[in-house]
């Protein structure tokens, strides 16, 4: 995943003076995990420069839905925003939903950038990805990689490791979030974690 994106559900703010109340937050996923710090310190820059408060709050599960559902019911007054990622597009297709992102939400402003990194326990004898790799290959079915999300075998994959190929057991823990995934991941010296770091723009 290469990005993050911002969307407000709102349809008549234009002609309206804004924020006129306080902004709500919603962020689909766990608190901890970078797509909650980065909401929460966008936030908090909003509130200091509208003068309005800002107020995050946590809606995981359903891999986004629940947040999603929650943003389209909202009022369209432009005061309610919610954090997503792409699987607002691509939930849809494999998941029952009730929000179509192109009707329901409207984008306002590209976010942060987003990579993939692995995660290992310090105990884990490889030290570089192609020993990853390598480790991997030489010991199928016991090394474990743990991703949030409503597919965790994405979040491995994304970063270079071929999980049904080279055997890999997936730590499939939906609904704790992407830190505690990356906690758990840690916690054993034959795991790694798929992890996202974001970078905010300016």
């Amino acid at each position: 995943m290469r990005f993050l994106l911002l969307f407000l559900f709102s349809t008549t703010v234009l002609a309206q003076e804004w924020p006129s109340k306080p902004i709500r937050w919603l962020v689909p996923f766990a608190p901890g995990g970078p797509a909650d710090v980065v909401a929460r310190i966008v936030a908090a820059g909003l509130a200091e420069r509208t003068g309005q408060p800002n107020v995050v709050e946590n809606q995981a599960g359903a891999s986004g839905n629940i947040a999603h559902a929650a943003a389209s019911k909202s009022a369209a007054d432009g005061h309610t925003l919610v954090f997503v990622v792409p699987a607002v597009i691509t939930n849809p297709f494999y998941l029952k939903t009730s929000v179509d992102p192109f009707r329901d939400l409207a984008p306002v402003i590209h976010l942060d950038n987003a990579s993939m990194v692995l995660i290992a326990n310090p105990a884990f004898p490889p030290s570089t990805f192609q020993e990853t790799l390598s480790f991997i290959k030489a010991n199928p079915g016991k090394v474990t990689c743990g991703a949030s999300g409503a597919l965790p075998s994405v979040g491995c994959e994304s970063t270079g490791i071929k999980v049904k190929a080279l055997a890999v057991r997936l730590l499939d823990d939906q609904g704790r979030g992407s830190s505690m995934n990356i906690v758990r991941a840690l916690e054993h010296a034959r795991s790694v974690g798929a992890g996202v770091c974001a970078e905010i723009g300016e």
